[in-house]
């Protein structure tokens, strides 16, 4: 008799199920790598308003900011505080931002110094993040 030669169907099933794991793992690597990289983008994104938030508080006038010294923290409009175009308005949205001002621990600078705390909240990826920044004003 002569032997065949050639693969079994169960050596092709076989092939096909470890091909199938090998496939599902990598895509599930791309696809949290993806998620990921969202979540930084996002982050970022929180990071840079909440600095130019405040930017924006530095440049006030400090006897304006020792007289909300002691308030709760404040939501803020982000757009109209940032003075944002209406062309890029959407890059704002499903972001809220806060503001809190406190006197400097240090009891030889209170006087002179204000700190600014500039939280923005973002849920744009279906993660809530929160973004908390502090700063100075004299």
């Amino acid at each position: 008799m002569k032997s065949q030669e050639g693969l079994t169907l169960i050596e092709i099933l076989a092939s096909i199920v470890i091909l199938s794991i090998i496939i599902l793992v990598t895509a599930n690597f791309f696809v949290q790598g993806s998620k990921f990289s969202r979540v930084s983008d996002e982050k970022f994104s929180d990071i840079q308003i909440a600095r130019d938030i405040l930017s924006v508080y530095q440049t006030k006038d400090s006897s304006e900011l020792f007289l909300r010294i002691g308030n709760p923290r404040t939501e803020i409009n982000i757009i109209d505080e940032l003075q944002v175009e209406s062309d890029q308005q959407s890059y704002y949205q499903g972001r809220k931002a806060f503001v809190a001002f406190r006197e400097h621990p240090d009891p030889r600078i209170k006087t002179d110094v204000v700190v600014i705390e500039v939280v923005v909240q973002s849920n744009t990826s279906g993660i809530k993040n929160e973004t908390v920044l502090e700063g100075y004003s004299r």
